[in-house]
């Protein structure tokens, strides 16, 4: 897809503008600027996305014309509709084209849609490109879940190094503590698993082994009827093992859970 000739030849043009506004939230502004300049395919898409993002009602309104912003509006329609596949389709073409906009709305839309239709790949690239253009960490969340879907457990470890103060929620905890796992870390992944706030809290690992400790008794039961544990089951079974101190059989046991997560 090109940009319109007008937005590539000028950066003192409506379009520049309503670009700009676009960024920063002004979805009124971009559609006043839209009414004023008729003419203009990339204007009239920006439009339709503003209205989009303010909730507005948009009917049967369709983009006019053919710019850069076709596929992500196609998109932007489609989860409209929850066809959130064709919805990721469309966002596969927008982020083919190097010269793809990128903005925090387009970001948002694009992770959300990506994490319904377990597009991973898709959503950290998303993430990337708004990481090398704002350098912020609007997403930084979403990147540590997605990194765990890929299994890229190192850099999952590099962010929680660099960023440990931003994530510490149970969810991303837990997540640092299986990836810990994965890496063959088993004592440092026993540590964050058994101080992760909530569900997972305990006072002290002694108290963490005694509450797994009627599992550890019967673990030779639960072996023997692996095929058939429910996935809270196996949870109980991997933490069983980890602190019991049996550490590969608790990986095999969480890379299992994970499998049936998916």
């Amino acid at each position: 897809m090109a940009q319109s000739a007008s937005y590539k030849q000028s950066k003192e043009n409506p379009e520049t503008i309503g670009w700009e506004l676009f960024e920063v939230g002004s979805h009124d502004e971009v559609i006043r600027l839209a009414t004023e300049n008729e003419s203009s395919p990339f204007l009239s898409q920006l439009s339709l996305l503003s209205k989009i993002e303010e909730d507005q009602k948009i009917g049967n309104l369709s983009p006019k014309g053919i710019t850069i912003l076709s596929p992500i509006v196609e998109a932007y329609l489609n989860v409209q509709k929850k066809k959130f596949k064709d919805a990721s389709n469309h966002l596969d073409l927008y982020y083919k084209n190097s010269s793809a906009l990128v903005c925090f709305q387009f970001t948002k839309l694009s992770v959300a849609t990506y994490f319904k239709v377990e597009k991973y790949t898709g959503a950290l690239h998303a993430i990337y490109l708004y990481k090398k253009k704002f350098n912020d960490k609007a997403f930084l969340s979403e990147e540590i879940i997605t990194l765990y879907e890929l299994k890229k457990y190192q850099e999952i470890i590099s962010e929680f190094q660099k960023n440990s103060s931003e994530l510490n929620s149970p969810q991303l905890l837990k997540i640092l503590g299986m990836s810990l796992m994965f890496l063959g870390k088993h004592k440092e992944a026993e540590k964050i698993l058994g101080n992760i706030p909530g569900r997972l809290n305990l006072p002290s690992f002694e108290d963490k082994r005694k509450e797994y400790a009627s599992i550890i008794k019967d673990i030779d039961k639960y072996e023997k009827k692996s095929n058939s544990l429910s996935k809270k089951e196996l949870e109980d079974l991997g933490f069983a093992y980890l602190f019991n101190g049996n550490y590969a059989e608790a990986e095999r046991t969480f890379l299992r859970l994970t499998s049936l997560l998916k």
